[in-house]
């Protein structure tokens, strides 16, 4: 059906898949989804059958489902991110991280979102909060605006949100400059992982603004744990 569906029949095609999207067997609804992800932009009016469909009680559905999403929206981004973004204040938490697994899917075209990304990262589903930072980290330089929350998100007890917030930092570059304060705290807290990236995210900052990033590190070369001052050398290897 996917394949008929590119090939020009989709208004008669994607009508009856959102039909489908309400099988009672499970198996029907999923193939449906994954038919509507191979038409792509032609599907974009399953959009919102496709949002509701988010909930399904069956997780392996409710993921193509968000997959659809995800591969509609990058030719048809006007129509698909607005309504990924309602999505990420649904009441279930599952749906909620799976609005931002389809905006992942989107790609660059979801930079609109940035702003209802940064709030999901104080999401109180930890699933939703990573989920958030991943889009965020696909999105990079373009994710800008979640600075403030990537900085707040530095400070959680999640060490996988606070080692994706930092890559994040990093990849932003210059306009992280201001988490340069809290990156240095990362870098010399407990977690190895999150000091690992910590570092790194330091480096690449201050490769495009030394300024902010290059007294912090020196500073920290005198860190009274030697897993510092080594991570911090690294750091400042990387700024050249």
């Amino acid at each position: 059906l996917g394949a008929i569906g590119r090939a020009g029949a989709a208004d008669r095609i994607v009508p009856m898949l959102v039909e489908i999207l309400q099988a009672p067997a499970s198996e029907v609804r999923y193939w449906a989804a994954e038919a509507l992800k191979a038409i792509g932009a032609a599907a974009a009016l399953a959009v919102d059958p496709l949002i509701t469909a988010l909930s399904d009680p069956e997780p392996s559905v409710a993921r193509a489902v968000a997959a659809a999403l995800g591969a509609i929206g990058q030719e048809a981004p006007e129509q698909v991110v607005p309504a990924l973004e309602g999505a990420l204040s649904a009441d279930q938490g599952a749906v909620r991280a799976l609005a931002a697994v389809g905006l992942k899917g989107v790609g660059l075209p979801a930079a609109p979102a940035v702003p209802a990304l940064a709030r999901a990262l104080g999401d109180t589903d930890a699933h939703v909060r990573r989920a958030a930072a991943e889009v965020l980290q696909q999105l990079g330089q373009a994710a800008q605006a979640a600075v403030p929350s990537l900085t707040q998100a530095l400070a959680s007890d999640d060490t996988e949100l606070q080692v994706v917030a930092a890559t994040v930092l990093g990849s932003i570059g210059a306009g992280a400059a201001a988490a340069v304060g809290p990156l240095v705290d990362a870098l010399c807290g407990e977690k190895t992982s999150v000091r690992f990236v910590a570092a790194g995210a330091l480096g690449a900052i201050g490769r495009e603004a030394p300024e902010a990033a290059v007294p912090a590190l020196i500073l920290a070369l005198g860190h009274e744990r030697p897993q510092v001052r080594f991570w911090a050398a690294e750091a400042l290897g990387a700024v050249g």
